[in-house]
């Protein structure tokens, strides 16, 4: 410990930034920075705490002054000053009270500030002067030898100074390797309820951390303990029925395509809506349309929004890619051919077809559609992948109009569709001025209507749905 803390850089600049000062033999780095240097793990957040009476500030602004850390910013809601030093982040407070969320801090003692904060192994103290450990609570070292997590005082005080230590004691199961305490965890069964009072930013932050670790077992300790139960419960139930189905989510979530540009991150939301159609209470509701599938989607959406903050523009994407695969399982289900409309859906997809790929793969491996010629559809996907990816933009947007005035506009809408496909794979180009070319064409051979319902077409991006009554009218 004291070799470790010794090599430390940041460590080793501060403690001698500190010497001869007031500071040096009242500050301590503090919670998930010590337990992490006892467990030999690399530290980037370095918490002390400062017992004098507005230590966080005055230390701050020595450090600050002396050229040692830079921009400052403090958090008036939690009492933290924050600052970079060395390419890491220093977050300074003085000792308090009470970590409690409900209760105004004030300053205290080095004892009452570990008697407020939530677990043992987060309440062990590093003097920066001699590179002492001190446990205050008598229970912190031991807790952390033996792999257990263990609240400081009893769990419903806990969990009602902040219920978000729920989520936190899973985070460190986890992510560490601990088990959490048998009083602790019916602590946490039993005021999971509490969750509920959190703004989803906070619950958003803990569960991404959670699910970018280790995605399947993630979600069955948000399940065991209750916490998706009251968060979403169409989400819950989805997950209940795919474990009671005997499915390994683990062995679908490993499934990954070998393709460059997939995030696993934006993959996690992707599997989170596979998971409520295939095993979710409304599967039957088999998306018809356009329409249909949108509204799908948003159902499918609304029920991961309580546990995962997304952005409106990774929702528009994902919304994008999950109604194109219900259109393709549409057709599936209803055994009408496919293999065009799936080439077509993979160019309109461009750069995220691999997800496509993903779902489909996990569609074959949850057996959902063994009747439906999955294994050929997942042929053609890697095929397409295959040929994409040295694949570059074939034709300028204006050899295209071209081709358009040279068959007198006899098949113009396969060549706009041809058109919006291969225009929007040019990173240069885009729908906008896409629709500023087409807004040039004055076909004499095509009726107006038929143009102008193109137009909205490729404004709404709902093609795939309207193939049938496109060929129907003959534009195609």
């Amino acid at each position: 410990m004291v070799h470790l803390a010794q090599n430390d850089p940041v460590i080793k600049k501060l403690r001698v930034a500190l010497a001869g000062t007031p500071f040096a033999d009242k500050t301590y780095l503090v919670g998930g920075s010590v337990r992490d240097l006892l467990l030999g793990k690399q530290i980037t957040d370095y918490d002390l705490c400062i017992e004098i009476p507005g230590g966080d500030v005055s230390l701050s602004e020595y450090l600050f002054s002396g050229g040692l850390c830079s921009s400052l910013q403090k958090y008036k809601n939690h009492n933290i000053i924050s600052c970079n030093m060395q390419n890491c982040r220093l977050e300074l407070m003085q000792t308090i009270t009470s970590h409690s969320r409900t209760i105004e801090a004030e300053f205290g003692t080095l004892a009452q500030d570990a008697m407020g904060r939530d677990f043992t192994i987060n309440s062990l103290y590093l003097s920066l002067q001699d590179l002492s450990l001190i446990d205050p609570t008598g229970r912190g070292c031991n807790d952390l030898k033996t792999g257990t997590i263990s609240a400081v005082r009893d769990p419903a005080i806990c969990f009602i100074d902040d219920p978000l230590r729920m989520l936190r004691a899973l985070r460190f199961q986890l992510t560490l390797g601990l088990n959490i305490e048998t009083g602790l965890w019916q602590g946490i069964r039993e005021h999971a309820f509490r969750i509920n009072s959190l703004p989803i930013e906070r619950i958003s932050d803990e569960i991404f951390l959670m699910l970018e670790y280790d995605l399947a077992p993630a979600l069955e300790l948000l399940q065991d303990s209750g916490i998706l139960e009251q968060l979403s419960n169409p989400l819950y139930r989805a997950l209940l029925n795919a474990r009671q189905e005997g499915f390994s989510l683990q062995d679908l979530f490993a499934f990954l395509p070998e393709q460059d540009g997939v995030n696993s991150g934006f993959t996690t939301y992707i599997f989170l809506l596979w998971l409520g159609f295939r095993f979710g209470d409304f599967t039957e509701s088999a998306a018809a349309g356009s329409s249909e599938a949108q509204s799908f989607t948003t159902a499918l959406l609304q029920s991961v929004e309580p546990i995962l903050l997304i952005p409106l523009k990774v929702q528009a994407r994902i919304a994008r890619i999950f109604s194109t695969y219900l259109y393709l399982a549409e057709r599936l289900n209803e055994g009408k051919e496919f293999e065009t409309a799936l080439l077509f859906a993979l160019d309109y997809l461009a750069l995220d077809s691999p997800y496509l790929h993903q779902l489909l793969a996990w569609d074959l491996l949850s057996c959902f559609s063994e009747d439906r010629h999955i294994a050929k559809v997942m042929a053609v996907c890697r095929q397409y992948l295959q040929e994409s990816a040295a694949h570059t933009f074939p034709l300028r947007g204006e050899d295209l109009l071209a081709q358009i005035e040279k068959s007198e506009y006899e098949f113009m809408g396969v060549y706009l569709l041809l058109l919006r496909l291969r225009w929007l794979q040019n990173p240069a180009l885009g729908a906008d001025s896409l629709l500023g070319a087409l807004h040039q064409l004055r076909p004499p051979k095509i009726e107006p209507a038929a143009l102008r319902h193109i137009r909205e077409m490729l404004k709404q991006a709902d093609w795939l749905w309207e193939w049938e009554s496109w060929k129907s009218k003959k534009w195609i």
